[in-house]
Order: structure tokens, then C-alpha cells, then sequence
């Protein structure tokens, strides 16, 4: 898999896609810190599309995150210094369905998607999308 410098990609306003000397970019792209990582974001046809992580200074984790079709999709999870979970958040094709939130180390927020919620709605919609797009695929 290709690996390059994120500030070796453009970013096209008008198709919104990551590339490298004008073409989509598919690889992964990372941000340097000296001599180690500091983050890498894995893209596919110029989209976010796989797993982005970060890392603090210390060299610890700090940040990773799943994408699909350049919007947050799945796991996403962030800690702190002392390594200790700080977000855990659930996506679905780029809604947050569920959030937990701590802080220094006793969790502060539980919060689920509920029907009630503004995004609910948005939701159900990309989910319609999404399935009459895989019917149409064949799938």
C-alpha cells in the first residue's frame, strides 16, 4: 500500500477528494513529528476510508477512528495521556448513534441516539440510500 506525507496530498473543492499529482489518492497518508508518527489516515479513491489514528507524544495512542466513504463509520475511540479511554463513540454512515464520554477515568456522558434526536431522522434516510444502493449493486 502506498504510504505518503499528508501535506504531499490536495484536496480538490471540487469533488471534495484527497489526491496525489491529480489523481485520487489511495494509500495511507501520515503526518511526521520528527522522527516518529504523529498520525495516519488510510483513504481509498481519495476518500477518508479505513482507519485514522493518532498518537501523543509520549508515543502513546491518542485518537482511532474508522471511516467509510470519507464519513465516520463504526468505532471511534479517543485516550488520554495516561492511557486511560477518554470518547467511545459508535457511527453510522457519518451519525453517532452512541457516545460515552469520561473524565479522568469516571464516565461523564452515556448518551444514545434516540428516535426523538434531530440526526434520527438523517439516519433513517442514509440508511434507505444505502440499502437501495446495494439492491441496486445486487447486493
Amino acid at each position: 500500500m502506498q504510504r505518503v506525507r499528508a501535506d504531499q496530498l490536495d484536496y480538490r473543492e471540487e469533488d471534495g477528494l484527497y489526491c496525489l499529482d491529480d489523481a485520487p489518492f489511495t494509500g495511507v497518508a501520515f503526518t511526521p513529528d520528527g522522527p516518529r508518527v504523529r498520525s495516519e489516515a488510510e483513504y481509498r479513491d481519495g476518500m477518508a476510508w479505513g482507519v485514522s489514528r493518532s498518537w501523543h507524544p509520549s508515543g502513546g495512542p491518542a485518537s482511532e477512528k474508522q471511516t467509510s466513504g470519507g464519513v465516520w463509520h463504526g468505532l471511534c475511540q479517543e485516550w488520554d495521556e495516561a492511557g486511560r479511554l477518554t470518547l467511545y463513540e459508535v457511527y453510522e454512515l457519518g451519525v453517532c448513534v452512541w457516545r460515552q464520554r469520561w473524565a479522568a477515568g469516571v464516565l461523564a456522558e452515556d448518551w444514545r441516539l434516540a428516535e426523538s434526536d434531530g440526526d434520527f431522522a438523517t439516519l433513517q434516510m442514509l440508511r434507505r440510500h444505502f440499502m437501495r444502493g446495494l439492491a441496486e449493486l445486487g447486493g
